[in-house]
């Protein structure tokens, strides 16, 4: 700890002024196709006094639009529900979590009960690596309230204990499959380890993780991470890195990631430690630790259709809403005049 190295509803469209952002990098074998691309819009500055280190961060899948995160402090068992305009809407407290030594990461994903989601607190930390073994406290996801005063709530969890098979290490970065099976990527390590404790955990006895690759980051330190709610995309941070890898049906997370990812952008933060995917079309977000810190929102640039592919669209999927709307450009979930428009402008440069 302290180390010193769906498109959201609502999000503004406004780039913002001054940010520094890192290039994005040529095509790499773990993406199909060519890497995407991403703008950054800024969010806002977290507005509550009880988030001073957020490490890790989490999208609501019950609520979607808003955000989970938490304190890198030890014995803090809050996590924090804010929106992408830095308000808080709600702290819950997992009411059952012992000897909380160093919360790193935070997830959200499938867990016992079929159809419900899970959070995932990830007591991971271990800075000198003398960790006989880590916890994951795992809870039911709560609703987090748009309007009205933010919330406060227990929420009872399991207790699922990991140890390495080689030995104390020291992680930042969690996620879970859509499969149950969770992920931790070590830092600390060259090249870093990526460890997998298979669904079903035990909560009753500690759960041997197996190591199934290898993080090809040399010195860079992984700091957190997370897994598409699809499982089609993985994407991991450290200080001044971020990289995105497709996940093709099929493909094993330690083959993913032991191959190189496509770097995408990143912003200035002071102690930036956090990334989530924010919807199904992959954006994502960034939060820094400190004092009120901004959430950084990057949106994904999608290729535009050309004009042949638009007009068989038109003729050949009359009855495919889904196939229409792909070319919905002012996303306004009607295809009309103005998109064609729009796509006129497109293919013309303008």
């Amino acid at each position: 700890m302290h180390d010193q190295t769906n498109r959201l509803a609502g999000i503004p469209r406004l780039i913002a002024a001054g940010a520094l952002l890192a290039a994005i990098a040529p095509l790499s074998t773990a993406c199909a196709g060519e890497c995407p691309s991403y703008v950054h819009m800024q969010g806002g500055a977290v507005q509550s006094s009880a988030i001073i280190e957020a490490s890790g961060l989490a999208v609501s899948r019950r609520t979607p639009g808003f955000l989970f995160t938490h304190n890198d402090n030890t014995n803090d068992q809050r996590v924090f529900a804010i929106n992408t305009s830095g308000e808080l809407r709600g702290t819950f407290t997992i009411v059952n979590a012992t000897n909380v030594r160093d919360p790193e990461d935070i997830a959200v994903g499938p867990g016992p009960t079929p159809g419900e989601t899970y959070l995932y607190l990830a007591d991971t930390g271990d800075n000198n690596n003398v960790r006989t073994d880590i916890a994951v406290y795992r809870a039911l996801e709560p609703s987090v309230p748009a309007t009205g005063s933010p919330v406060t709530a227990n929420l009872p969890a399991d207790k699922i204990q990991l140890a390495y098979p080689d030995g104390p290490r020291d992680a930042e970065t969690l996620f879970v499959d859509t499969n149950g099976d969770i992920y931790v990527v070590v830092k600390r390590l060259t090249p870093g380890k990526v460890y997998r404790a298979a669904f079903p955990q035990s909560t009753t006895s500690v759960n041997m993780l197996e190591h199934v690759g290898q993080l090809p980051w040399g010195a860079t330190q992984p700091t957190g991470g997370d897994m598409a709610a699809d499982g089609s995309a993985i994407i991991i941070r450290g200080y001044f890195r971020i990289d995105y890898w497709d996940r093709p049906d099929g493909m094993s997370v330690g083959d993913v990631l032991s191959a190189p990812g496509c770097s995408v952008p990143w912003a200035i933060e002071i102690q930036g430690e956090a990334v989530c995917f924010t919807n199904d079309r992959l954006d994502y977000a960034t939060i820094s630790e400190g004092d009120n810190p901004f959430v950084n929102l990057f949106q994904r640039e999608l290729t535009p259709p050309d004009i042949g592919a638009f007009v068989t669209a038109l003729l050949h999927t009359p009855n495919d809403p889904q196939a229409i709307l792909a070319y919905d450009f002012n996303e306004d979930d009607d295809l009309n005049a103005r998109d064609i428009q729009g796509l006129i402008t497109i293919l013309l440069g303008g």
